[in-house]
């Protein structure tokens, strides 16, 4: 079934929508339900299911793309994650110079998948890309694989 634009369950509420197709670099949604503003990518490789989620998108600060590198590829057709994922990404995390204060939610490990990870962020740990949000959760996302 094709559907058109208007009829896509995100554009038929008449809200503000953002897609994040072909995004090239890490980006984080602080998840923020209050917001007017959904974003939405495809996700889990190449099931290319669409996931969407409310709040404020920002870029992760990786330059150069280390902690993209790392993940993007280890990501490749993960429908769901496994408690060894979230360990090879929270490792991957606390190895960059740019995620440190975030973490896989380990209670959205089937609802996380490939370009669509589900996080906590420790609002303890500084970070300079933004501050001031209340969101102590986020998704982080890229460029899906297919």
């Amino acid at each position: 079934m094709n559907m058109d634009k208007k009829h896509h369950p995100l554009y038929a509420t008449g809200g503000k929508t953002v897609c994040l197709y072909n995004l090239s670099r890490l980006g984080l949604i602080l998840e923020d339900e209050s917001s007017e503003v959904t974003y939405f990518n495809q996700v889990a490789g190449h099931s290319c299911s669409q996931r969407y989620a409310k709040g404020v998108f920002v870029f992760v600060d990786d330059e150069p793309p280390k902690l993209y590198k790392a993940i993007a590829p280890y990501m490749t057709n993960r429908y769901t994650l496994s408690v060894e994922d979230a360990d090879f990404l929270d490792a991957a995390f606390a190895d960059s110079d740019c995620a440190t204060h975030l973490s896989v939610d380990r209670t959205k490990l089937e609802e996380s998948a490939e370009a669509w990870i589900y996080v906590k962020i420790d609002p303890e740990v500084e970070n300079w890309s933004y501050t001031g949000f209340n969101a102590g959760a986020g998704i982080l996302t890229w460029d899906n694989s297919d």
